[in-house]
């Protein structure tokens, strides 16, 4: 797996060629690509919507897996007491996943008091994922503008369905057609 400083890297190279393509004459345009750039490749690396919650929300997530939904979160598999062994492996699993993510949904009802989907936020944050937010407006953190935040589970996944979307469509120039 390579880590974010590599995938940024990449990224970095990427969006330069682009711009360096176009000798010195950057416009809007050239731009647009070269942040695309930037994001394809960034995207290349990420898989998946991560969802981080409570585990007693894990039953809803696995039949979301089910239906199709590419949800990459492995702790919903051992979710009940004691389907962990290794605690340990747990973790790291939960913060390379959210950090490996092409979108990260953190899901909160009122009575829900978060522990792991806090670190999971973190992760994700750290790490450029974009984060969709249900139910944690009343925290401070909920004021990071790179969270953005929805009202439901099903309005979150759907602008998730759209960020993975827009991730793998091309952008296009002006010189290629576009505006």
């Amino acid at each position: 797996m390579t880590t974010p400083t590599d995938a940024h890297e990449r990224a970095l190279s990427a969006a330069w060629r682009e711009c360096s393509a176009w000798d010195g004459n950057i416009t809007p345009a050239v731009l647009r690509k070269a942040i695309g750039a930037y994001l394809r490749e960034i995207g290349s690396d990420r898989q998946g919507i991560y969802i981080a919650s409570k585990t007693k929300h894990a039953e809803r997530w696995r039949i979301l897996r089910h239906l199709g939904e590419p949800i990459i979160s492995t702790w919903i598999d051992e979710a009940g007491a004691g389907e962990s062994s290794d605690l340990a492996d747990l973790w790291r699993r939960c913060i390379a996943e959210a950090s490996a993510a092409q979108v990260l949904i953190l899901y909160r009802e009122p009575e829900d008091v978060l522990k792991g989907g806090w670190v999971e936020l973190g992760a994700a944050l750290a790490s450029g994922v974009p984060v969709f937010a249900v139910g944690i407006e009343e925290f401070t953190v909920s004021y990071d503008t790179r969270i953005r935040h929805f009202p439901d589970m099903g309005t979150a996944l759907a602008a998730a369905r759209q960020q993975r979307a827009a991730l793998a469509s091309p952008v296009t120039t002006e010189r290629e057609g576009g505006t």
